[in-house]
């Protein structure tokens, strides 16, 4: 905002702490409530978070160049993870029944839940969406049980899938490490429907692959965008990984529809393959016909799983109070896809601006489900001991100074001088710690 921040002394402070902790050094100021929520306050958290962002889609897609393709062997495992047994298709409707009645009477029984906003719509899209049209679900990722418990109690009982009702069901991915590092869980978890993803093969993987699959036949995929829990409550960045998942969604039901269209016209009934095979490498460069996307992606926002099932917890938590806010499904999706076609726009530019547009729809369901100070002062208490690094002279003049504004703890002096010490003795002697650290 063109203001210095606490002067050449304060600035240096946050370079020192900024350098220390890995962060932007704005993004990592704790504002008092009353200077946050000014003009200069907001410009200055939201350069922050541009900031922050622009960094690390530049880390992806370094990442992502030097990881290339998902090596053969690696390719083959995850393949055979994510293949269903004839047992476990066996066993499918008895595993999704009983999570789901369990998942349900743990959120309305043993806690309390109130779906704000959109359960009917959820219940629409679940139970009467148009045959072929696939339902992609996004929400904020904070507790290791968001999936099956956040979804089972915003899907209104009467309205839920029961056993023999299994292709109703959500698909979801969880991370190897995770989920499918023992056998025995990870039937159970084929059995429920749950893919695995590696979080280091990047987007080309078999999880991936199956879960587009599963779209293109309209079926139902729960994703978190995120890619991992918050550990905060803040909501994170989308990863493209949701874009490049609607993508491939749509150029498969692209293909499907072309397909069905072209044996219509010559009334071909065999030789569907070939046919698509001929169809499918112009369709994945074409821009998309002017009709509705085969795919609705709806954004689901949270609040109080942290408590249901804190980090580290083995057990859920009871008498906690949890909120849900379904919203309207995501818009402006297809002409992302076709303006980004017709200029031949990169993939990963692609997948980009589809994950920034789904993330933009989640952030306002979100917003609202913590709109009151209290919340945001209690994060912060918790988070950290309230201090302020802001001059007056940081604070727009029509304002009047916070008396807190300028104060800086002693215990806040003592941890600079400290951090400064310990950043220049790293400097100067860090090359001596490598073999000790190895």
């Amino acid at each position: 905002a063109g203001r210095p921040l606490g002067g050449k002394e304060g600035t240096e402070r946050l370079k020192t702490k900024a350098r220390l902790e890995g962060n932007v050094v704005l993004g990592s100021l704790s504002f008092s409530q009353r200077v946050r929520h000014t003009p200069l306050g907001e410009a200055v958290v939201k350069a922050a978070q541009e900031a922050q962002a622009a960094a690390r889609e530049a880390r992806g897609v370094i990442a992502q160049a030097a990881r290339g393709p998902v090596p053969p062997a690696n390719e083959a495992a995850l393949t055979r993870l994510a293949e269903t047994t004839p047992w476990e298709a066996f066993v499918r409707p008895l595993v999704l029944g009983v999570i789901g009645a369990l998942s349900r009477g743990l959120m309305h029984q043993l806690n309390s839940c109130v779906v704000e906003e959109g359960a009917g719509r959820l219940e629409t899209l679940v139970g009467a969406r148009p045959r072929g049209q696939a339902l992609i679900t996004v929400s904020n990722h904070v507790a290791s049980l968001d999936d099956p418990l956040v979804l089972a109690a915003a899907v209104p009982a009467a309205a839920a899938p029961v056993g023999g009702e299994a292709e109703r069901v959500r698909w979801t991915l969880c991370a190897t490490d995770r989920c499918f590092h023992r056998e025995a869980l990870a039937s159970m978890l084929r059995a429920g429907k749950v893919l695995p993803l590696d979080r280091k093969a990047g987007l080309e993987q078999p999880g991936m692959r199956i879960a587009a699959d599963k779209l293109s036949q309209g079926e139902w995929v729960h994703v978190f965008p995120e890619g991992t829990r918050s550990l905060t409550g803040e909501l994170g960045r989308a990863k493209r990984g949701v874009g490049k998942l609607i993508v491939d969604a749509v150029d498969a039901a692209e293909q499907r529809r072309r397909h069905e269209r072209a044996a219509a016209a010559t009334g071909e009934e065999r030789g569907g393959a070939e046919s698509l095979a001929e169809t499918g490498e112009a369709t994945t460069t074409a821009v998309l016909d002017d009709e509705e996307l085969p795919l609705v992606v709806l954004p689901l926002a949270h609040r109080g799983m942290d408590k249901v099932l804190p980090k580290g917890s083995l057990l859920p938590g009871v008498g906690h109070q949890v909120t849900i806010r379904v919203g309207e499904p995501v818009t402006g999706l297809r002409e992302i896809i076709q303006e980004h076609r017709k200029r031949g726009a990169s993939d990963y530019e692609l997948y980009a601006a589809l994950a920034d547009r789904v993330d933009s729809a989640l952030r306002a369901e979100h917003s609202l489900l913590h709109p009151s100070p209290d919340f945001v002062q209690t994060a912060a208490a918790a988070a950290k001991p309230a201090h302020t690094v802001l001059a007056p002279a940081a604070i727009p003049p029509s304002l009047p100074p916070s008396p807190a504004a300028a104060t800086v703890t002693k215990a806040e002096d003592a941890h600079v001088e400290l951090s400064r010490a310990a950043l220049a003795w790293g400097q100067r002697w860090g090359f001596a710690a490598a073999p000790l650290l190895a």
